[in-house]
């Protein structure tokens, strides 16, 4: 997704609002949103879509939970992005700590992201920050996004799109309206359970396969 999910598209789709933010509006990230809450809404859209879907759930949301699938890269669906593919994502194609600059104070970040210093007191409406480079909005601050992935130290060798097996937190990518914009770097590593929700964590989803992008828009509301 170009944005993270938004409170209108979550509610059409999963039928409540969670956000402790919902006054903020219905265009601004949907958040206070589990792991599984965020997986069953990409199994929802994969639905929508005549996609299969890519997470085991049982209960009906809020209390649901969902397992990820085994070999993520098997999914023909809707999912939450694997930690290198977020991070490529956000760094489009740069290779500085952050996708305009290496500078986390410089003056260009607040033209990018919602953290601490533009948004103390909470979130803002998806899409009217700046894009990087691939017209992605919003990798940086906003709201933190949930990650397909157990949180682990990475080995110590090389790796090619790490997936923990360790049975522990999730991860989250991106900074948060709550943070610093040093901690909003495009390798920065952040990790909550799985059954916690925090009005700084939201998510996007990303598609298993090459799709026509025209198709992704057939559910938006």
């Amino acid at each position: 997704m170009t944005t993270e999910v938004n409170q209108l598209q979550f509610e059409t789709l999963m039928g409540y609002n969670p956000s402790y933010f919902s006054s903020c509006g219905s265009l601004c990230p949907v958040e206070n949103v589990t792991w599984s809450e965020a997986a069953a809404f990409a199994n929802q859209v994969s639905l929508i879509e005549g996609l299969a879907e890519c997470y085991v759930c049982s209960g009906t949301a809020p209390a649901v939970s969902c397992i990820a699938p085994a070999d993520p890269y098997s999914c023909q669906g809707y999912r939450l992005p694997t930690e290198a593919e977020w991070e490529y994502a956000c760094r489009a194609g740069t290779k500085t700590r952050y996708p305009h600059g290496d500078d986390p104070d410089f003056r260009l970040f607040e033209e990018f992201a919602w953290h601490s210093g533009n948004s103390p007191t909470g979130t803002h409406q998806v899409g009217i920050l700046r894009p990087n480079p691939w017209g992605l909005y919003g990798m940086l601050g906003g709201v933190y996004e949930w990650c397909l992935g157990w949180h682990a130290r990475y080995p110590g060798e090389e790796v090619t799109d790490y997936i923990s097996p360790v049975d522990e937190d999730r991860v989250m990518r991106g900074g948060a309206w709550s943070d610093h914009p040093r901690n909003g770097r495009s390798a920065e590593r952040h990790w909550y359970g799985i059954s916690k929700s925090y009005g700084n964590a939201g998510f996007r989803v990303a598609l298993g396969h090459p799709y026509p992008l025209a198709a992704e828009l057939n559910w938006m509301p």
